[in-house]
């Protein structure tokens, strides 16, 4: 017998069928790969490191002086929104410390966050901190760049909601980075943050200067969305316990809207200096600091 195929078209009902879920699926899946949900706190002895946890490879903190810097990369793209890490690794250069915002995670086939390649550039220690899943991976956070051993550290997450009098929200998840290091047998804390625009924002801040003002020294680095005029930081800078010290180092070069900030307790202020917006939408500051006898 000689069988003959017979040419079977799908009847248009169940075609129609098909195509529905299959739309349903890609926006079930596109809303849920959308969400943001916040990460854990995290806490750990040491950061990573090309060296690893040999400590012979880091370098010891100078007594006289540390470079400390604060930088929104805006996820490594300039102001014409093209990305070019290697761009951003050239306008931090030669620190100590840097705080880095805007820092994205493992993006496709690199799956190395910006913090690790910024640290790798640069031969200095690095650390992650992811404020948010997003598109099934940590995909933003902020960031820590020491060329020092670091001792401990940990991870928060800041204030989102307030339920008491303002019901206020944020959309977006910040958190803040504790490190704890010793410089010349004095233990220095270092903050690291970023904080929202909106209503919420004085809560958070009120939770960051509050940490701050807890350590004897220590360094705040961030974008903290906030300038001079602020309440809360005025009172801070005004009572004479901390240091606005970018505005200490570049003096009349300030601008009184900016939002990048350094401050320091129990440190004195010795040069600073600025790249201005270009390779991100953020201007690069840094200074130098000594521990104050």
């Amino acid at each position: 017998m000689i069988s003959q195929q017979r040419n079977r078209k799908i009847p248009d009902w169940k075609f129609s069928l098909l195509l529905v879920v299959a739309i349903v699926l890609v926006i079930t899946l596109y809303h849920f790969a959308r969400q943001r949900t916040p990460v854990a706190p995290m806490q750990g002895e040491s950061i990573n490191s090309i060296a690893g946890n040999n400590t012979a490879a880091w370098s010891e903190p100078n007594a006289n002086q540390i470079r400390v810097a604060t930088y929104n990369i805006q996820r490594g793209k300039d102001i014409s929104g093209n990305r070019d890490l290697s761009q951003t690794a050239e306008v931090i250069g030669k620190v100590d410390i840097a705080g880095l915002n805007e820092v994205r995670g493992p993006f496709f086939l690199d799956q190395r966050n910006q913090a690790e390649q910024l640290g790798r550039k640069l031969g200095m220690g690095w650390l992650f901190a992811p404020i948010q899943f997003e598109w099934f991976k940590v995909y933003l956070g902020n960031a820590l760049l020491s060329k020092f051993p670091i001792d401990s550290w940990s991870t928060r997450p800041l204030l989102t909601q307030y339920h008491a009098t303002d019901q206020v929200s944020s959309g977006k998840f910040r958190n803040l980075i504790k490190a704890e290091l010793s410089i010349n047998g004095n233990k220095v804390v270092l903050l690291i943050t970023h904080l929202d625009r909106g209503a919420i924002r004085q809560y958070q801040l009120k939770d960051v200067l509050s940490e701050f003002t807890r350590y004897d020294r220590a360094i705040l680095i961030g974008d903290l969305n906030t300038n001079r005029n602020d309440p809360q930081l005025a009172e801070l800078l005004s009572s004479g316990d901390a240091l606005d010290s970018i505005h200490q180092a570049i003096g009349d070069a300030d601008v009184g809207y900016r939002i990048d900030w350094i401050i320091t307790r129990g440190f004195d202020v010795v040069d600073g200096g600025s790249t201005p917006a270009g390779v991100s939408d953020h201007p690069f500051y840094w200074v130098d600091l000594r521990i104050s006898k």
